[in-house]
């Protein structure tokens, strides 16, 4: 879609117009413009409150105009590895900016690019700093909402620090959109919840069901996965069974009283096969 001219005010035109042969001109917003003095980088001005800048015709060439601003970008990074040695795909959403003024020392390189080429740059800078935060949590973690929020925070930090020389630089705090995981993890997630649900459903009607339910789920998962990977902890299958069988797991009591003893008498002491 082209740009619509911009349509200045008449004063504007008129200042425009006699400070043209002094080297006046007028630049766009979050815009600056790139000098070049006998063709050599000599930095970027900015424009005033009215948009104006000035150079000097005789020493000063233009070069391009950088736009400062930012630019949506949706990233997808894929092939992140997790603490338990899964690979997963993030699909991260970020604003990205440039300013040469930020990072004088590589401007002069910088300013030549396309301005579709400062995304790329990013993207390459996000994936190297995301494959090191995404190192330290699992691929369940990584499901919580409260886990999301702190790797997007370790990833803003660190990516602001590694893209400081270069002036290119995150406009706010990147947004996780999605975390795919491998398909095999995918479908033992959904087996599950859909287990748990049923076994829930069951709690409402018939609570011997629901401990059969659990007897039956730790025993499978021991047979299948071995201890560790069960839907259920021994904990719950406890629980279950003291709730099933309330009274075999109390300690016995006397049902009868001891006999009594008149005073001063004492019980008979057994007698000694020795003696017989």
């Amino acid at each position: 879609m082209n740009a619509q001219p911009v349509q200045h005010p008449w004063l504007l035109r008129l200042i425009l117009f006699l400070g043209k042969p002094l080297g006046l001109m007028w630049i766009p917003e979050d815009h600056v413009q790139v000098i070049y003095r006998w063709t050599r980088y000599a930095g970027v001005r900015k424009p005033n409150r009215w948009g104006l800048i000035r150079y000097s015709g005789a020493t000063e060439t233009l070069g391009p105009r950088i736009y400062t601003g930012s630019r949506p970008k949706e990233f997808e990074l894929k092939g992140l590895v997790t603490q338990d040695n899964l690979l997963v795909n993030l699909r991260l959403y970020t604003l990205i900016r440039y300013d040469p003024e930020a990072a004088p020392a590589t401007a002069r390189f910088l300013v030549k690019l396309s301005p579709e080429i400062y995304p790329s740059i990013a993207e390459t800078y996000y994936y190297w700093v995301a494959q090191r935060v995404i190192n330290q949590y699992t691929a369940t973690e990584l499901n919580r909402a409260e886990v999301r929020a702190q790797v997007e925070e370790e990833i803003d930090q660190q990516v602001q620090k590694e893209m400081q020389p270069l002036g290119i630089m995150p406009a706010g705090k990147p947004r996780i959109l999605g975390v795919e995981i491998p398909a095999d993890l995918r479908e033992r997630y959904t087996q599950i919840a859909q287990r748990r649900e049923n076994i829930l459903a069951t709690t409402a009607f018939h609570p011997e069901a629901m401990r059969r339910a659990l007897v039956t789920e730790v025993i499978e998962s021991l047979a299948k996965r071995g201890p560790g990977e069960s839907l259920v902890t021994f904990s719950e299958l406890l629980q279950a069974y003291v709730a099933e069988h309330p009274t075999s797991l109390q300690p016995p009591t006397i049902d009868h009283e001891p006999p009594r003893l008149e005073q001063g008498s004492t019980l008979p002491r057994p007698k000694s096969r020795l003696i017989e």
